[in-house]
């Protein structure tokens, strides 16, 4: 336990906190299921602080050959059932365009892992920008 680390569960389309009240937004297998990921992303960029990091990690079926996805979608399918309608299989390239859109200056956005993939993304909120 730490006295400066707090995790709780939220709305990520309609965060309770004020603006610049974070150091880091941490989004984890989030913005390839959500409907509205730009909100998602506006959202965390508006209480992040000016100094503020954005890091990103989604799985992702990009990159793999055809015998990893079909596992990754058969272990999917049996954890949690049929994934959601609105939901993309995103690759580094959708990610940095999507931090880009939100107002976000990218540090990274690259396809990590060997077997199973995930998009790793990282950034700040871009100067000067207002939401």
């Amino acid at each position: 336990s730490y006295s400066n680390v707090t995790v709780e569960k939220q709305n990520c389309l309609d965060l309770s906190y004020g603006a610049g009240s974070f150091d880091t937004v941490v989004m984890v297998n989030l913005l390839h299921i959500i409907p509205t990921p730009r909100i998602a992303l506006d959202e965390a960029r508006r209480v992040l602080k000016p100094d503020g990091k954005i890091i990103i990690l989604s799985l992702t079926i990009t990159g793999m050959n055809w015998l990893h996805k079909i596992g990754m979608i058969w272990r999917y399918l049996r954890t949690y059932g049929r994934p959601p309608e609105n939901g993309e299989s995103l690759d580094p390239k959708t990610v940095r365009d999507m931090l880009l859109r939100s107002g976000f200056m990218v540090y990274e956005s690259s396809l990590i892992g060997d077997r199973s993939k995930a998009v790793w993304a990282s950034g700040c909120p871009a100067a000067g920008q207002e939401l």
